[in-house]
């Protein structure tokens, strides 16, 4: 039976089917849930099964969300697809005598699934079952759950590339980048891809791991043109919560500021590095705490809109670290890099002596 609605992701159309496609279509079911989108495409679930002592029960704990089904939060006034659903939803869960999982969900907008009656109630909606006991899991597509994480592989520029041209150095200039930006981050511009066509028209900014090219992302040079066409377009099935962006370049410098995007550390090149995303993988936490010694801060500066959360949550799962940590809120409305550098390297400064902690700049 052919399906009601046209599979999108990020605005395109689906590559492939979703790794759980029962579970995608009943989330079309949801109120007010502005269609569904598909963030991390193919990439499943990874982490391990282990007994919890403090608990006392099995937990697991989470390397990779993989990927997630993203619709309008029917519990506030979300309208920007801010609810992700990950694709075990529902699914019997090992750590929970085997009950199906109803806690792979979070909503980025108010965190309203932290409340157990909108669970009980997303749950109802998603499956049309007031009682788990009665609950049949959708059929994942493919395998489910791995222990292994993530693997990062040498990769290629997506097409032919060439220097940007003048139209992609003005849009730099007039958003204040640094000159020296464009080398500075290797940015290069795609004229032409068979492989990858949603990435010809766009600065390609490499992603690197360990001084290797391991991925890219593409931006659109200015605001796009089109509903359909996403800002940013990432290198598909590359594993993003296994590396932080900028870290070969920031790492032993005397401080640390996590960001969520490209854009964002490019305003504090020396120090910046950026999550991809709006959470923190376990990985992600592993290479900070190996390239950060104690002594050295760690500065969360997010988006605005995800301070109070997605930064909340994020400093909760490092707080325990020996480093100082210190979040950063910038004014309603701006995000990192819509901050000249010395106006977001002050703000940084500024909080994190109000907090007690002293930024060495410059080392």
């Amino acid at each position: 039976m052919p399906l009601p609605f046209q599979p999108v992701y990020a605005g395109t159309a689906l590559s492939q089917p979703p790794i759980c496609s029962t579970l995608y279509r009943y989330l079309h079911k949801v109120p007010n849930n502005g269609g569904v989108l598909v963030a991390n495409q193919g990439e499943h679930m990874t982490g391990n099964l282990a007994f919890d002592p403090g608990f006392r029960r099995q937990r697991w704990t989470i390397a990779n969300w993989g990927e997630a089904y993203r619709i309008n939060c029917p519990f506030c006034n979300d309208t920007r697809h801010r609810l992700w659903v990950n694709h075990r939803y529902g699914q019997p869960d090992p750590a929970n005598l085997a009950w199906p999982s109803d806690g792979l969900v979070i909503c980025f907008n108010e965190d309203c699934l932290k409340d157990l009656d909108n669970r009980k109630q997303l749950f109802e909606w998603i499956f049309e079952l007031p009682n788990m006991r009665e609950h049949v899991a959708p059929v994942l597509d493919m395998s489910g759950v791995t222990a292994a994480g993530p693997r990062l592989q040498p990769c290629q520029w997506p097409g032919q590339m060439e220097a940007l041209p003048d139209f992609c150095l003005t849009y730099l200039a007039q958003r204040g980048f640094r000159g020296d930006t464009v080398s500075l981050f290797g940015l290069r511009y795609c004229v032409g891809s068979q492989e990858f066509p949603s990435a010809v028209g766009r600065i390609i900014v490499p992603i690197y791991h360990n001084r290797q090219m391991v991925g890219w992302q593409g931006r659109t040079p200015g605001e796009p043109t089109s509903r359909h066409m996403p800002k940013y377009y990432t290198m598909p099935h590359f594993p993003k919560r296994a590396v932080l962006y900028n870290l070969d370049n920031a790492r032993g410098r005397s401080f640390c500021v996590v960001f969520e995007g490209v854009t964002d550390v490019w305003r504090l090149p020396g120090y910046g590095v950026a999550l991809l995303g709006k959470t923190i993988s376990v990985e992600q936490q592993n290479l900070l705490r190996a390239a950060f010694s104690e002594n050295q801060p760690i500065i969360l500066c997010l988006d605005p809109e995800t301070w109070d959360n997605s930064a909340l949550k994020i400093h909760e799962m490092i707080r325990g670290w020996p480093n100082p940590i210190v979040r950063v809120r910038l004014p309603d409305g701006f995000d990192p890099a819509d901050l000249e550098h010395d106006t977001l390297l002050n703000t940084v400064v500024t909080q994190a002596q109000a907090a007690g902690i002293r930024l060495h700049v410059g080392r």
